[in-house]
């Protein structure tokens, strides 16, 4: 914890002296943290959506169905950029009680800081934009490390199964836009 805040003192630090030294007019902390006008509430409630919308798959809930809209939301989405059946199984390794030691370690590294990154913006934001980045290839490897002890055929059944709709996806939205033509 000591190591994290001392990474996160560094680097901002950094920030406000590259901002004097360049006399950069800033209010970042500001603009983000806290709205002129905006309710308690809604300062609260514009948190809890922002976190729901990163790590839950809510691109998944458009009706009627939209492949454009689903696509790009799943873009800027936690659980779509991993992939629905990749997600689902990095969240029930994440309940697995026997590495709670390890999930303690990465709820401090990754967890805390991911969670303080969706709570800092009182705006409907998009925070898998503004630094989340990493957090997608880092639940990849988790994963696919945590796959090794299925048997391979599993293994190659969910991540090809995954694969294969991402691909599928990818594909009829490059026809929908006009980039492949549909032969009929």
């Amino acid at each position: 914890m000591i190591t994290l805040g001392f990474g996160f003192f560094l680097v901002t630090f950094s920030w406000f002296l590259w901002k004097r030294h360049l006399h950069l007019p800033s209010d970042l902390v500001s603009q983000n943290f806290h709205i002129a006008g905006q309710s308690h509430f809604n300062f609260m409630w514009v948190r809890l959506t922002n976190l729901l919308n990163t790590f839950l798959p809510v691109h998944l809930l458009a009706y009627p169905f939209d492949l454009s809209g689903t696509l790009i939301g799943s873009t800027v989405n936690v659980a779509g950029a991993v992939g629905f059946l990749a997600y689902g199984l990095c969240l029930l390794h994440c309940s697995d009680i026997r590495l709670s030691e390890i999930w303690t370690q990465v709820a401090v590294t990754v967890g805390v800081p991911c969670l303080l990154l969706v709570s800092v913006f009182s705006n409907s934001a998009v925070p898998a934009l503004h630094g989340l980045q990493v957090l997608v290839p880092l639940l990849i490897f988790g994963i696919s490390l945590r796959l090794e002890k299925y048997r391979p055929l599993f293994r190659t059944m969910i991540l090809g199964s995954q694969v294969m709709v991402n691909v599928i996806l990818f594909g009829l939205y490059l026809v929908s836009i006009g980039i492949i033509h549909n032969p009929r």
